[in-house]
């Protein structure tokens, strides 16, 4: 009750404060599965009312359902990226936007949890939701057998020189590595 006290404080600063040193003490910190994946499901389910989204998925160490979770990754296929951007960052799950731009997006929620929402093109959704749901090592693999194979990776697709060869789907892009479709929960 100090600080409502000083001249230009008030209550609602006070509250401000309190709020901003909750939420430090849980940002960045890890948590469990099972308190997480109802949250991001809300906002996916939110997210699919929008008319723009034609389709919206978990990635991240969510979708390989790790037992505990740092962040939470929605990838959205949609032709009007602007209105999804817009829409997402006024969520009233949201407590702080961190960045928007016209296809990425990055909250902090009010469970203290930091989300980030990027909207990717059919053509390139399946190698964007492998790319981000990764894990790393899993990344590294596949990226190097596909160089092998004379092709590149990235999220926005499997290339054979400039020209997209598959992207759409994440087994169609394993598929063309020859490689069988590995479920997240393996990466």
């Amino acid at each position: 009750g100090k600080i409502r006290r000083l001249e230009g404080f008030g209550e609602k600063s006070e509250k401000d404060i309190l709020a901003g040193i909750s939420m430090l003490k849980t940002a960045g910190k890890r948590r469990l599965l099972g308190d997480i994946l109802p949250i991001a499901r809300s906002i996916i389910s939110q997210l699919e009312n929008l008319r723009e989204v034609q389709h919206a998925d978990i990635a991240g160490s969510l979708r390989r359902r790790l037992e505990t979770i740092g962040d939470i990754d929605i990838l959205v296929i949609s032709s009007k990226p602007e209105k999804v951007m817009d829409y997402f960052t006024k969520l009233d799950d949201v407590s702080q936007v961190t960045a928007k731009g016209k296809t990425r997006a990055a909250v902090i929620l009010k469970a203290g949890m930091n989300c980030d929402l990027r909207v990717i093109k059919p053509e390139s959704y399946g190698a964007a939701l492998l790319y981000f749901t990764g894990n790393k090592d899993h990344n590294i693999a596949i990226r190097n057998i596909a160089i092998k194979l004379g092709y590149k990776l990235s999220e926005y697709g499997l290339f054979k020189v400039n020209k997209i060869i598959a992207g759409k789907t994440e087994k169609e892009v394993y598929g063309k590595l020859h490689l069988p479709y590995f479920e997240p929960e393996m990466r």
